[in-house]
């Protein structure tokens, strides 16, 4: 028969190694940790044209597979959303979720590329390197550097970099810091760095809304000023810009197009229709003048006549003091004659264009002049009076409203399948890519952008599905 007291050095060698592995998994956890934290964003090589850089990426990819402004690409592009995952997971044999992510990987990604190579910094931890030390590490090349399944990658100050191309990842190896991307982060965050001679910066925070700011090298100047221009604020144009004067949007405009023409390819140059060529002339000669007043032109809605898109244009000068005695914006040719009209006793005018379909309606309602190509349009935003509400103060304003880019381009593929311009094969495919994007589009609120011009560079800040009225309301 066993004694009672001779088990005490079992239980108690017990509690040792209960005690052990604890105080190890609390060793092992904190030198994970310690190994995973990132300083400095990682290194990049001297001809990366781009880089894409979160701090913590499985918060990202957490956020991006539930916050609502990604619908649409989750729901139109899952297969170019699963195709790297599956590439990943034939590569490394784990099937990665944000938490193993974080567990092998650590927070931290840093990409990079140029037109032919890319390249991903990431800082892991202690099973990843348990992996490549203990279970039978390639043998690395003179230079340092390691193949496995077709892709090359190196250590440096706790950093793994991986690429497909040996030469890229040599390159990153010999990099520098990617100081661009340095600032500390107070939320989990994606920033887009282009580089080069016309750099440009975006970082999206992973937050309610999908807030947005960044930079563009853009060289305006901006003013700004207190507007009330009569948009009605519950129910946005489809796209609307406003600015502290039109000679400001369109030297943001003319900005815009300089910056983007290297990266377009020229076409052939079209014609316009000879309405719209002539409001086009009239709008030049407008944004010429000098005419200093806040100003809003939006896109309201796309009609169709004979199968050629008109757009549902509208264009708002602020006039407080009534300094014009005449309406700014006029359009003279030969045959086209100006009448009289009456909106519930405000007078304007109208100059018919294209039958009447599309002509010019002007109209004088302080502290507004207001133009556009429908007679209704003209009658909305002489009752979207917004001088009752809170003046906002603006530099420039870029706002689009997403149900109804999601109604135009579902509208312009009807068209396009009732004229045959597809084969039915190809109807069903497009038909097949556009439909899912359209709808979850539709679900979307607006897009916001404020602008600044510093004289160097644009700076922007907004949201990409802004808050309902309610919502901002609320919060």
């Amino acid at each position: 028969m066993r004694r009672i007291g001779s088990e005490r050095p079992t239980i108690a060698r017990g509690w040792f190694i209960l005690a052990g592995a604890i105080c190890g998994l609390t060793l092992a956890g904190w030198l994970d940790r310690d190994l995973k934290t990132a300083t400095v964003p990682g290194f990049i090589p001297a001809e990366a044209a781009w880089s894409i850089y979160t701090p913590d990426f499985p918060a990202a990819w957490h956020w991006f597979e539930r916050e609502p402004a990604w619908a649409p690409l989750r729901d139109t592009f899952p297969t170019q959303i699963l195709d790297p995952r599956l590439r990943l997971r034939q590569v490394s044999g784990v099937r990665f979720t944000p938490a193993r992510w974080r567990t092998w990987f650590g927070p931290s990604l840093l990409m990079h590329g140029n037109a032919v190579h890319w390249g991903a910094v990431v800082k892991p931890g202690l099973l990843l390197r348990c992996a490549h030390y203990i279970a039978g590490a390639p043998v690395p090349d003179s230079r340092g550097l390691y193949q496995w399944h077709g892709y090359y990658y190196g250590w440096r100050e706790g950093f793994l970099l991986i690429s497909p191309s040996q030469d890229w990842t040599r390159e990153t190896l010999e990099g520098t810091v990617d100081a661009a991307n340095a600032a500390p982060a107070s939320m989990p965050l994606i920033r887009l760095q282009r580089r080069g001679d016309h750099p440009a910066s975006f970082t999206l925070r992973c937050a309610p809304g999908a807030p947005f700011s960044g930079t563009a090298a853009i060289p305006i100047q901006t003013k700004t000023r207190q507007l009330e221009l009569p948009f009605p604020g519950g129910d946005p144009p489809m796209l609307l810009v406003e600015g502290a004067s039109l000679q400001q949007i369109e030297a943001f405009r003319r900005g815009v197009v300089n910056y983007l023409a290297p990266l377009c390819v020229s076409g052939p140059k079209i014609d316009l229709p000879a309405p719209f060529s002539l409001l086009a002339t009239a709008y030049a000669q407008l944004a010429g003048r000098n005419i200093d007043n806040g100003a809003g032109i939006a896109l309201h809605d796309v009609a169709w006549m004979h199968g050629i898109p008109v757009p549902v244009l509208a264009l708002v000068l602020d006039d407080p003091e009534g300094a014009g005695l005449e309406h700014p914006f006029s359009i003279e040719a030969p045959g086209l004659v100006e009448e009289p009209y009456r909106w519930d006793g405000v007078a304007g005018s109208v100059t018919p264009l294209w039958g009447d379909g599309m002509a010019l309606w002007r109209a004088r309602k302080t502290p507004y002049w207001i133009a556009a190509t429908q007679a209704d349009t003209v009658a909305a935003l002489l009752r979207g009076d917004r001088t009752a509400e809170a003046p906002y103060y603006v530099s420039l304003f870029l706002g689009a409203s997403w149900p109804k880019l999601a109604d135009a381009a579902s509208a312009a593929l009807t068209r396009a399948e009732e004229w045959g311009l597809f084969t039915e094969w190809l109807d069903a495919e497009i038909r097949r890519a556009v439909t899912p994007f359209a709808e979850s589009v539709a679900q979307l609120t607006r897009i916001e952008v404020y602008i600044e011009g510093t004289g160097d560079a644009l700076r922007f800040t907004g949201f990409l599905n802004a808050p309902r009225a309610e919502e901002a309301a609320g919060s």
